[in-house]
């Protein structure tokens, strides 16, 4: 992701007050939208250097679930409630039989397996956050 200068400065760059490396992008990204600019996608190949054990790939996802309960805190000014964890726990697995049909199953199933990780961090920060 690249911002012009200007704009970094006038939306206050990224919010550290973020706890995880998570969800910071999402929230740059909507705080330039709201003030007016565009987004452009630029469609590039990019090549991720990080270890894909699953221990690894299980944190990085959680992590991302924690982040995201953050960015709704902050917009929401609440954390999701449980009853919504538990619809988005429910719409992840209905996903996956379609993404089964779309994607085969090597690649649904490592679908499924980074949503439930991210809807679990989201269980485990909101929980935390209450």
């Amino acid at each position: 992701m690249s911002y012009r200068k200007v704009v970094l400065l006038e939306v206050g760059g990224f919010d550290e007050t973020f706890p995880y490396a998570a969800g910071e992008d999402a929230d740059l990204k909507w705080r330039v939208v709201q003030r007016g600019y565009r987004l452009l996608y630029v469609p590039a190949k990019v090549v991720h250097l990080q270890p894909y054990a699953l221990r690894h790939f299980w944190r990085q996802y959680r992590r991302h679930g924690r982040g995201a309960v953050y960015f709704e805190r902050k917009y929401r000014g609440r954390p999701p409630s449980p009853a919504r964890l538990i619809l988005r726990f429910g719409a992840r697995w209905a996903r996956w039989f379609p993404d089964l049909l779309r994607l085969g199953p090597p690649l649904a199933t490592v679908k499924l397996l980074a949503e439930l990780a991210d809807w679990w961090g989201q269980w485990e920060e909101a929980i935390r956050s209450r």
